[in-house]
């Protein structure tokens, strides 16, 4: 993927993943890759987790290196995800820490229908290889994906995640409901500012006017998913809106779960000056 600006400024990776969820690298490793990338921010953004940022911002006072707390939620809209990414969110904060923690809660209990529901299928799974797996992380359809990669079910991970794991696959079980207006909302309660990630994924373009009503700030046009017709519609869209237009790599790591690399999709380091601008207002 090209980058979007030579800005002198530098560039921002806005949607990145650690080993606190289902990446495969440290925040310490993650922060080096981003350096060597020659990025001047990245958004941490794991999935129902904030437990890597302090790790992240630690690995990143050697460097010249902005790393942005962020999270990133998973939500059900009909029979397909929503997902919201939430900036500058307080990492310490209790109200939302126990909030991801029910998240996660139900991820895992979510997981461990899917690894019975192998079983059935034939693919003999252990669930204590993919709590191995998960590392003490969030567990996710990944953790699961590479349990089965581990036992020769399955090519890779992608290949799991779009076939027996998929929202229209055998083994998939839906997730506990948790709708995408609530979790803009849980995003401004805990002082952060929600964006919508990479809509063209979801297919649930008319959620973009109905989360603006719920104190949506931004949308990721700029995302590997996208083709270039999907990220210039989007942003046209997220302009019209009055929205703060992101992007980000969607970075995992090397183990087939998606292909991006660190700095895919990145956008100007200004765009965090925006997203600083719509934080909400205290009181």
């Amino acid at each position: 993927m090209a980058r979007l600006s030579s800005d002198p400024a530098g560039l921002a990776d806005l949607h990145v993943h650690t080993t606190a969820s289902d990446g495969t690298l440290s925040p310490a490793g993650v922060v080096q890759l981003a350096v060597q990338a020659g990025l001047a921010a990245i958004a941490i953004a794991d999935h129902d987790s904030v437990d890597a940022v302090d790790e992240a911002v630690a690995a990143a006072l050697e460097h010249e290196l902005w790393v942005i707390p962020a999270v990133e939620i998973n939500t059900d809209c009909g029979a397909r995800e929503a997902h919201i990414l939430g900036y500058f969110i307080q990492p310490a904060d209790r109200w939302f820490r126990d909030f991801l923690a029910r998240q996660r809660a139900a991820r895992e209990g979510r997981a461990q229908r899917m690894v019975e529901r192998l079983a059935e299928l034939g693919y003999q799974v252990e669930w204590g290889r993919v709590l191995e797996l998960a590392a003490g992380a969030v567990v996710t359809r990944p953790h699961v994906a590479r349990a089965l990669v581990e036992k020769g079910y399955i090519a890779d991970v992608t290949a799991a995640l779009t076939g027996l794991l998929a929202t229209s696959g055998p083994a998939y079980v839906p997730r506990g409901k948790l709708s995408p207006h609530d979790a803009v909302v849980a995003v401004r309660r805990a002082g952060g500012v929600a964006v919508l990630a990479h809509p063209g994924t979801g297919g649930h373009d008319e959620l973009i006017d109905e989360l603006i009503e719920s104190g949506l700030a931004g949308i990721e046009a700029y995302h590997p998913q996208h083709s270039r017709a999907q990220q210039d519609w989007y942003a046209r869209r997220g302009d019209s809106r009055g929205l703060v237009v992101t992007g980000g790599s969607d970075f995992h790591g090397s183990d087939g779960l998606g292909s991006s690399a660190i700095g895919d999709c990145a956008v100007p380091v200004s765009i965090i000056g925006q997203l600083l601008a719509r934080l909400p207002v205290a009181g």
